[in-house]
């Protein structure tokens, strides 16, 4: 890239918006130079509100998932029926190996569970908490228009790796 590409790609990223080349550039993020949070004890209350709702006793949470052979101390179990088994049939089984909390679309009969619309939707949004919601930690970048997408999008990565930022492009 020349100097006064470079320099168009710099703007466009400062700035919001550029042209290059007659390409519109829409950048819409933010570069975030927030490192990870250290690991920490994580609580049920902090990643599973509808657990203090419904009394569930605040306990220390170890891993989120929907696979019973990950069941441990400390683990949120949610319940996904699958096309061969239901884990809502493994619930008090998992409460058994240690699990604080069962998330389930029915009630299951077991004592400290959250029945939920959707356990497919909430496994995603326990997830994004339990690991500090990743997705609000980077930035995203588009690239718009008929010719020279590529290009620019390379430009911009090798920019803002030249700014100490990481970008997978």
């Amino acid at each position: 890239a020349t100097g006064s590409e470079a320099k168009a790609v710099s703007q466009s990223v400062n700035s919001g918006l550029s042209v290059y080349r007659g390409t519109v550039i829409e950048v819409n993020f933010l570069v975030n130079n927030e490192q990870a949070e250290g690991e920490g004890i994580i609580k049920l209350y902090d990643i599973c509100p509808a657990a203090e709702a419904a009394g569930i006793e605040n306990a220390e949470v170890t891993g989120v998932t929907d696979n019973t052979r990950d069941v441990g101390k400390g683990s949120i179990f949610v319940c996904i029926k699958g096309a061969s088994f239901d884990g809502h049939s493994a619930a008090q089984k998992m409460l058994d190996n240690g699990a604080v909390l069962i998330v389930a679309e029915h009630d299951t009969g077991c004592e400290r569970q959250v029945t939920v619309k959707n356990t497919r939707l909430e496994l995603a949004d326990l997830l994004s908490r339990f690991y500090g919601e990743p997705t609000k930690k980077f930035g995203l970048l588009a690239v718009t228009g008929t010719n020279g997408k590529t290009t620019t999008a390379h430009f911009v990565k090798h920019i803002l790796n030249a700014l100490g930022k990481k970008c997978g492009c």
